[in-house]
């Protein structure tokens, strides 16, 4: 009589579980577990499911390309066709990362300056609202937290790079860029090592100049990726002691330009000019009263009453290197 009861207690079991599943118990984010406490059952939902997007395309995109990165140090996005995943990190290298804004949410897409080269072409993060598409017309791209320049992944990056594979399938997916422009990306960055934010791929392209700082700069080349130090804001200072400062602070809009002097007609001479402060200029040296003068808007960065410049054609360092490359660029 006793091994009946247990027998049929068994079989009732075994009737339950079937009926819950059976009963096709999905949730919103897919089929819940349960857990049996007696006579009562408490669902278990699973996992969210892994954030995916079907285009990089940026006439292509739909609401289901959404995608919330509020706060996210590191996430995963899917290849909704292929689930390969990229993963995506907002700044900083992999000990000291930045979170994603408190609000980041939007759409990933392609861009490429029609005035550049194929290679220049990034993935970038636009900022909405909400998943109206409509939205992605008025929206704004996410900049760096450190500067005022779009968050971005460069094409080189993505082609040499398997934490992008997701990105690169759907790219050759929707036609943005073709197997001989990924192949010519990877061979180009087999020397390019870790790519630094200030990639140049025209003399006159605008770029970001931290005047507190010697920033490297990046310049495509035939066999890869050349890259020097900006050090025109640079001094030494020889007392009390001897070191290597930078006299001021602050951010502003540059680019490179050839000389237009009448002393530099017929040579390849090469100027900077300051497009825009965007920080202000301010004294980082107290006392400072040496040759460089403080950068402003309109202005070519000077020095000891003349502008600085580089004569590409008269020595072999870096800078000229790149300068030289900049005025033949590689498409």
């Amino acid at each position: 009589m006793l091994r009946t009861r247990v027998l049929s207690r068994h079989v009732s079991s075994l009737t339950i579980r079937k009926t819950i599943v059976s009963s096709n118990n999905f949730g919103r984010h897919g089929l819940n577990e349960y857990t049996t406490s007696g006579s009562t059952k408490t669902p278990r939902r699973l996992r969210e499911p892994p954030p995916t997007i079907a285009t990089l395309h940026p006439s292509r995109i739909q609401s289901s390309d959404f995608i919330d990165l509020s706060s996210h140090k590191m996430t995963r996005i899917y290849n909704s066709t292929t689930m390969l995943p990229s993963i995506i990190t907002y700044f900083g290298g992999p000990n000291n990362r930045f979170l994603f804004p408190k609000i980041c949410r939007g759409f990933f897409y392609y861009h490429r300056d029609p005035r550049l080269p194929d290679v220049s072409g990034a993935v970038r993060f636009r900022l909405t609202p909400d998943a109206n598409v409509s939205s992605f017309r008025t929206g704004t791209d996410l900049m760096l937290p450190d500067r005022p320049i779009p968050w971005c992944i460069q094409l080189l990056a993505i082609a040499n790079s398997r934490r992008y594979d997701g990105y690169e399938k759907l790219l050759l997916q929707d036609g943005l860029v073709s197997p001989s422009l990924l192949q010519h990306c990877q061979k180009l960055g087999m020397r390019f090592g870790r790519l630094c934010h200030h990639m140049l791929f025209a003399l006159d392209q605008p770029f970001l100049f931290d005047v507190n700082s010697s920033p490297t700069l990046s310049v495509l080349a035939r066999d890869g990726i050349e890259t020097t130090q900006l050090v025109f804001t640079r001094e030494f200072k020889a007392l009390p002691q001897p070191r290597v400062c930078h006299p001021y602070a602050g951010q502003c809009m540059v680019r490179f330009e050839r000389s237009l002097l009448p002393e530099h007609m017929g040579r390849r001479i090469i100027v900077l000019r300051v497009l825009e402060i965007v920080k202000p200029i301010t004294l980082a040296v107290p006392g400072y009263e040496w040759s460089l003068l403080p950068p402003t808007a309109g202005s070519l960065l000077t020095k000891r009453g003349h502008p600085i410049t580089v004569d590409v054609d008269r020595k072999n360092t870096p800078i000229h290197k790149i300068l030289r490359l900049l005025l033949s660029p590689v498409l």
